[in-house]
C-alpha cells in the first residue's frame, strides 16, 4: 500500500447520489487501489443528523483506503486544503416553496461553494 493519499469532499454528502457513490470511491474504483482517501462530507444543518449516519456506515464498514473521515456542516472547514471537490449538494424543497425559490436558494449555494473552492489552499 503507498503512502500517497488524496483530499476529497463530497458536498450533499447525506443524500442519495453520495451515498451510493462513497463506497465506489473507498473501494479504489476513481483513484486506484494505491490512493488512501481523506474523505470530507458536507452538508447543510437539516441534513445533519442523516450525515451522521452515513458517518457511522463509513467506519463501520472499515474500508481499507480510508484514511480520514472529517464529517461537517461547516463550508470553510470542508473546503480546507481539498484537491478534489464533487459538488453533489442541493437545497431540499421545501412544503409552499416555489420552484424559482428553490432555484434562487441552490444558485446561492453553489455560488458559495465554488468562492468556498477558490479560496481553499
Amino acid at each position: 500500500m503507498s503512502n500517497q493519499s488524496i483530499t476529497v469532499l463530497i458536498t450533499g454528502a447525506a443524500g442519495r447520489i453520495a451515498y451510493s457513490l462513497i463506497p465506489i470511491l473507498l473501494s479504489g474504483s476513481i483513484f486506484g487501489e494505491n490512493i488512501k482517501i481523506n474523505l470530507r462530507l458536507l452538508d447543510i444543518d437539516i441534513m445533519k443528523s442523516k450525515l451522521e449516519g452515513v458517518s457511522m456506515e463509513i467506519t463501520d464498514s472499515n474500508y481499507e483506503l480510508l484514511d480520514q473521515l472529517v464529517v461537517t456542516t461547516d463550508q470553510q472547514e470542508a473546503f480546507t486544503d481539498v484537491q478534489v471537490a464533487i459538488l453533489l449538494g442541493g437545497y431540499p424543497r421545501l412544503a409552499g416553496m416555489e420552484r424559482k425559490d428553490l432555484i434562487a436558494k441552490n444558485a446561492e449555494g453553489m455560488i458559495s461553494q465554488a468562492k468556498a473552492l477558490g479560496t481553499s489552499k
